[in-house]
């Protein structure tokens, strides 16, 4: 094995996130087949800061979507920490490929995961995933992630995430189908 590709294929997919909350600066990376870790970074966000360490805050493995996890993007709603990923295989000949969400009341965790997908394939649209989360003006939270239509390209879509019983979703759990309003 070549170890100067080898010792990276796991630390794929950096998302920073200032919490809020502590005022800590977050590195959040992973996953392929381990745990999406988080740690945190120094004041110039150059490096990891002195003294800490990588901590697992999501591992693959188990039902449904979880043979490998990757991208994730995290955000804070309403004093909750939401942990989006998504999991399994985005490009292979049989795609199969979704977001799911976990939740915690530190960004550190432990979170919890939602058992099913939050948006999976449906539609004229395979696996979709691969997510970053906006916030609009009006203070709605909207999705961008990728799927594929009929050609092996992976098309850039929007949906609105809505929140209900404490967790968010993407109306009918698929991409649309129709054109969004603009947010």
């Amino acid at each position: 094995p070549d170890l100067r590709t080898d010792m990276f294929k796991d630390h794929i997919d950096p998302m920073a996130f200032d919490d809020p909350k502590t005022g800590k600066r977050l590195l959040y990376w992973g996953s392929g087949r381990k745990p999406i870790k988080v740690q945190e970074l120094a004041e110039d966000r150059l490096a990891f800061l002195p003294g800490s360490a990588p901590l697992d805050v999501l591992s693959p493995g188990g039902d449904g979507y979880r043979s490998l996890i990757e991208g994730a993007w995290v955000i804070l709603r309403e004093g909750s920490y939401f942990l989006f990923y998504s999991g399994d295989r985005c490009c292979s000949r049989e795609p199969r490929y979704a977001v799911m969400v976990a939740r915690a009341d530190s960004a550190l965790g432990p979170f919890e995961e939602r058992p099913e997908p939050i948006l999976e394939a449906g539609g004229a649209w395979l696996p979709p995933g691969h997510n970053s989360v906006a916030t609009d003006d009006a203070g709605n939270d909207w999705m961008l992630y990728h799927a594929i239509r009929d050609a092996p390209a992976r098309l850039m879509l929007l949906d609105r995430i809505e929140y209900r019983d404490g967790w968010p979703r993407v109306a009918g759990n698929q991409p649309s189908t129709l054109p969004q309003s603009i947010p």
